[in-house]
């Protein structure tokens, strides 16, 4: 059963949220924000609980909030003070932060947090607790991840097209017969098995008559993706590409593995050799990605300067790094969207 003094403290702060909807002065605001500072400290003295303590702070923050509302407001108009006679209309500066009884510190934390009020009423709502003090940080924080959600796409160089999206779909308008390889590390679970059907019918379409699929597999399925590619290509040649470091396992098989089978299908007017060496391993960009010493090395093998290449698997880049690197056009899709932009951003660095 709360007492006469905290019932009358309660009641103040509800009164004091619909003020502040009314407050056009700092000096109006600050009774609020002091009020409700006072009312969190007499909350905790008293024990009156974590609620009213919230409540408290909810109302200082909301105060903060709108303080910084009108600064904004009054650095935006340009509010002026004039000397002498009404006549002369001279201009003096606009009223100082000390005019204002207010710090440049303050200023700054009250306009951030009405700059960022929306997000600063998110924590607030779902926050067991809400320290004044506390807000100008969430502030700054949402500041930030706006602005990283705001950064431009970074622009691709002229010899690059990376697109996002299902490549049967984002890729359905390269033309017939214009692409000289496809070089690609599609993923290898059996659950992804269709994609590979529907790469043969992509590369039978787009590849030109000298032109050739290159693709990296794993070995679990390997025989499903040899039927697959098969029903629209023709094979020609497996590559091995080796692996650094330390053997793989492939516990479900009871193998450790230090290859993958490169698939080769399309025109046999290049000649090939059938080992590529990766010097290192490399999950930087992507976790199923391949190193660019082994890539760049592949990439030698099935293609020349000034040729057009195509991963429609593009992952973290690392294709189209070498194919740019080697003097190649670039065309590839990446289906999700954060392993696109950062595939861009390494990209366009």
């Amino acid at each position: 059963m709360t007492t006469d003094i905290e019932s009358t403290s309660l009641v103040s702060i509800t009164a004091a949220t619909r003020m502040l909807a009314e407050c056009r002065t700092l000096e109006d605001v600050a009774q609020i924000h002091d009020m409700a500072m006072a009312a969190r400290v007499y909350a905790k003295e008293h024990k009156l609980g974590l609620e009213a303590r919230k409540h408290a702070g909810t109302i200082a923050v909301e105060a903060d909030i709108r303080r910084g509302e009108i600064l904004k407001d009054m650095a935006e108009q340009g509010e002026r003070r004039y000397g002498g006679d009404e006549s002369s209309k001279s201009v003096l500066s606009l009223p100082t932060l000390a005019d204002l009884n207010t710090t440049k510190k303050e200023s700054a934390d009250a306009q951030a947090l009405a700059a960022e009020a929306v997000a600063v009423r998110d924590w607030m709502a779902t926050a067991k607790d809400v320290p004044p003090k506390r807000a100008a940080r969430v502030a700054r924080d949402a500041k930030a991840a706006r602005r990283r959600n705001e950064k431009p796409i970074p622009a691709l160089p002229a010899t690059c097209d990376l697109r996002h999206g299902d490549f049967r779909i984002v890729l359905a308008d390269v033309p017939d017969g214009s692409v000289d390889v496809i070089l690609t590390d599609p993923p290898y679970p059996a659950k992804f098995l269709p994609l590979w059907s529907d790469l043969a019918i992509f590369a039978k379409r787009v590849l030109k008559p000298s032109g050739m699929l290159v693709a990296m597999s794993g070995q679990a399925n390997l025989p499903d993706v040899i039927i697959r590619l098969g029903q629209h290509l023709s094979y020609r040649w497996t590559i091995a590409y080796l692996m650094a470091g330390g053997a793989n396992v492939v516990h479900a098989r009871s193998v450790s593995t230090m290859w993958k089978p490169v698939l080769v299908y399309g025109s046999s007017e290049r000649r090939l050799f059938d080992v590529v060496r990766s010097e290192s391993a490399d999950k930087t960009h992507h976790d199923w990605g391949q190193s660019e010493t082994g890539m760049a090395e592949l990439l030698r093998l099935v293609a020349g300067p000034n040729a057009i290449i195509c991963d429609p698997f593009v992952g973290g880049g690392t294709t189209a790094l070498v194919a740019m690197a080697a003097g190649c056009s670039f065309i590839g899709a990446e289906l999700d969207l954060g392993t696109y932009h950062k595939a861009r951003e390494r990209l366009a660095a």
